[in-house]
């Protein structure tokens, strides 16, 4: 199933919500694997937003390198990157097995905010009994 890398990328907190639940042991090694795939394609991100401030930044006298927002170039990484969160990715384990419901939920406590962040990783049929 393809999905954007900005949904990915503005997902990595909820999913780390996610993480720590308790599923049946088939739901968790499906989100395992589905997670793995998404922690490579974060990692990479991740790679890459380093390598454009590492390019277009300036050292400080420790070396690190920065870019503040008020800089010229800080426009130009912004515009690169939100240009690479913009494609797609496929994610092969990504699909409606591996998809959250209700169901999968009903002994867990969550926040309705990682609710709303993972809409792409849940399947929420309201006909199940929750109590």
């Amino acid at each position: 199933m393809k999905i954007k890398l900005l949904t990915l990328w503005e997902s990595s907190q909820a999913i780390a919500e996610i993480k720590v639940l308790s599923f049946n042991a088939i739901k968790s090694y499906k989100l395992c694997k589905l997670f793995d795939e998404i922690q490579t394609e974060l990692n990479q991100l991740e790679k890459v937003r380093k390598e454009l401030v590492k390019k277009h930044g300036n050292p400080d006298e420790k070396g690190d390198i920065s870019i503040l927002p008020s800089e010229p170039a800080f426009k130009i990484i912004l515009t690169e990157f939100n240009t690479l969160l913009a494609e797609e990715v496929d994610l092969k384990h990504l699909n409606d097995d591996v998809k959250i419901n209700l169901d999968d939920l009903k002994n867990c406590e969550i926040k309705p905010g990682t609710l709303q962040q993972l809409d792409w990783l849940t399947n929420l049929d309201e006909s199940v009994d929750v109590e």
